[in-house]
């Protein structure tokens, strides 16, 4: 019998110790750094805490503060829209999956909803992100324009599509400018134009906006200025910190929306400049809204939560200033029947959106489930001798777990 050589280490055991020790190291390195980033958020935040009882008090004295509709509105139906994406870069090229959907309030007497997809297999390219964003933005416009609720909410900004489109303008791959042009069809065209324009639409109904990742901070500019505060943070932990439950913000026209971008882009796909055209076009509505001071922005704390609201929506009439002292007009009153809606909408504490946001973003999340099984069953629709099969089934990374193990390589005689 001859002696066997010494095995070789199992790769699969040395990899696990290697990278074992490796993030045991970095996570030291990290919870290290606590108690200076605890001060960093100390400096940051405390200067609102501390400012809270007297900037309330001041903001409920000049009725920037003020209280949700004592009783809810007439019962409506109610939807929401929301996208996801997936781009699963392979081996060949990327699969991307794009899918939207509407799902129904707690409070909603019900309407019709559906759901959009689109699904494409691209060459790789720095623009295909871009593209993703594009197809889902236009699926959620195109699900929303056949909504025929009373109330339908969008999952962002009203302007976070508008964006997505005009940034989609200027990709330079041939073939993402290809599809761009296709996605942004006379539907999409449509649903834009009828962000502002309520009487155009099919099915006649308000249309509100819900940013949950919100970088705003023009209230508390607002505050800053008039009332000579320290108040960092931006204006969703400002609004949480001083609201209490039952309570919304003075609304603030969003004048700034009357300049959305129309630039017509240079030296690209010509069927691109003529879509950013018919965008151009199609934003008129909205613009004219936010120039007429009937696009507004509020801040809603519900009855039952700790968190707030944000709502973007369009309202019948222009909003008076808060210094007017006008608590009638027909933007304030609907104002306080919103925040009603979004107020009965959302159970909290442990819910921090409306519930059919929250019901619509789980059935938007499936998208990685439906990109996952596409996938596999794009390979099964393959030719099996394709020289490419290979390629199109291998991801761009090597998958964890898939280094061969030398384990039970040695042999005896």
């Amino acid at each position: 019998m001859t002696s066997l050589p010494p095995s070789l280490p199992d790769q699969h055991a040395l990899m696990g110790v290697s990278g074992a020790s490796a993030a045991n190291s970095a996570v030291s390195a990290v919870l290290a750094d606590a108690a200076r980033v605890a001060m960093v958020a100390d400096r940051l935040l405390s200067p609102v805490g501390d400012a809270r009882d007297e900037l309330r008090q001041r903001l409920i004295d000049d009725g920037r503060i003020v209280r949700i509709a004592p009783t809810a509105p007439a019962p409506c139906s109610m939807a929401a829209v929301d996208g996801g994406q997936v781009k699963q870069t392979l081996y060949a090229a990327d699969l991307i999956v794009v899918l939207a959907v509407a799902a129904e309030g707690m409070t909603s007497t019900g309407g019709t909803v559906g759901q959009s997809h689109w699904c494409e297999v691209v060459p790789h390219s720095t623009d295909n992100a871009v593209l993703a964003g594009t197809a889902m933005a236009c699926h959620e416009l195109a699900v929303l324009n056949r909504l025929d609720h009373d109330l339908r909410l969008i999952d962002g900004s009203m302007t976070s599509q508008i964006i997505t489109l005009s940034m989609a303008l200027n990709v330079r791959s041939r073939a993402a400018s290809h599809h761009i042009v296709e996605l942004i069809d006379d539907e999409v065209l449509s649903a834009v134009w009828n962000l502002g324009s309520s009487e155009h639409r099919t099915h006649p109904g308000q249309i509100a906006a819900l940013p949950k990742s919100d970088t705003g901070d023009k209230f508390s500019a607002a505050f800053r200025s008039d009332y000579g505060l320290n108040l960092p943070g931006g204006d969703r932990f400002l609004a949480a910190s001083i609201l209490d439950r039952g309570e919304m913000l003075y609304p603030r026209a969003m004048t700034e929306h009357s300049h959305l971008p129309t630039s017509i882009p240079q030296g690209v796909d010509e069927g691109l400049v003529e879509r950013a055209r018919s965008l151009a076009e199609a934003l008129g509505p909205i613009r004219r809204m936010a120039e007429e001071q009937r696009l507004l922005a509020t801040y809603i704390k519900p009855e039952t939560a700790d968190t707030v609201v944000k709502v973007e929506f369009c309202a019948e009439e222009p909003l008076p200033v808060w210094e007017s002292g006008d608590r009638q007009s027909v933007a304030f009153v609907q104002a306080r029947d919103l925040g009603r809606r979004m107020s009965d909408e959302t159970p909290g504490p442990h819910m921090q959106e409306p519930f059919a946001q929250y019901a619509v973003d789980l059935a938007a999340k499936q998208v990685s489930v439906a990109a996952e099984g596409l996938g596999q069953s794009m390979l099964q629709h393959v030719p099996a001798d394709a020289p490419y099969l290979p390629l199109l089934a291998r991801s761009y990374r090597t998958a964890k777990g898939s280094m061969p193990s030398r384990r039970g390589s040695g042999s005896s005689t």
